[in-house]
């Protein structure tokens, strides 16, 4: 099926550029000179990563309608609810309430979930680097994903991914997830060992892990 472009907006740029906007809808930025066949092409080619970041967006609009965001709304970060006051602030900021600057309300689900992630990469990445050194294994990268299946996972790299929902559960729960993927570095199965190197570092383990069983759906959405 051809994928809509919904706006081309050609000026006197020199590469062809693709932007999902925050309604999901396809933005072509091209230069003068490029013909309609050569744009044509050019989506084909790139289909796959349009669709899944269309995709993506339509999923947190889905869980997140734009008629939720005005002062007063309920946000999840860290295992509290927390109000939203919209504001006339630059950037959205947290101190005991998220302030939601004004000029970002018509783009709320994209906004939100850019400082979700960011924060999401400051807070994990702490606690990475904290049970890494305290554990004695080494990890190559830190990553954030969207994943709704999975909390956390490792590369044979080394690289360790988390879901930026995490950043919605409490920090226990963070810290468990981080643990578990750490001890994956170096005991790549869910067996009798892998357990019991998690309960020495993490001994609160399932109390964590019965804590995302119980809200994933909270968390997910």
């Amino acid at each position: 099926m051809e994928i809509a472009v919904a706006k081309l907006i050609r000026s006197r740029r020199r590469t062809l550029a693709l932007e999902i906007s925050a309604n999901a809808e396809l933005i072509v930025r091209a230069p003068l000179s490029t013909s309609q066949e050569y744009i044509k092409t050019f989506i084909l080619q790139k289909s796959a990563w349009i669709r899944k970041k269309q995709q993506l967006i339509n999923d947190f609009i889905k869980q997140h309608p734009v008629t939720e965001y005005i002062d007063g709304a309920k946000i999840l970060y860290l295992g509290e609810t927390y109000q939203l006051k919209v504001t006339d602030a630059p950037e959205i900021f947290f101190a005991d309430a998220l302030f939601f600057p004004e000029k970002f309300l018509n783009e709320a689900p994209r906004h939100l979930l850019r400082w979700y992630k960011k924060q999401a990469l400051e807070v994990i990445s702490a606690r990475v680097a904290f049970y890494a050194k305290q554990i004695g294994v080494q990890y190559t990268a830190v990553k954030i994903s969207s994943a709704n299946k999975r909390w956390g996972s490792c590369s044979q790299k080394g690289s360790l991914n988390f879901s930026w929902r995490l950043i919605k559960a409490p920090e226990m729960v963070i810290d468990y997830v981080v643990v578990h993927e750490l001890v994956h570095l170096w005991v790549k199965n869910h067996s009798r060992k892998f357990w019991h190197e998690v309960a020495k570092i993490f001994p609160l383990y399932k109390t964590a892990r019965r804590y995302l069983k119980d809200n994933s759906r909270r968390l997910l959405v």
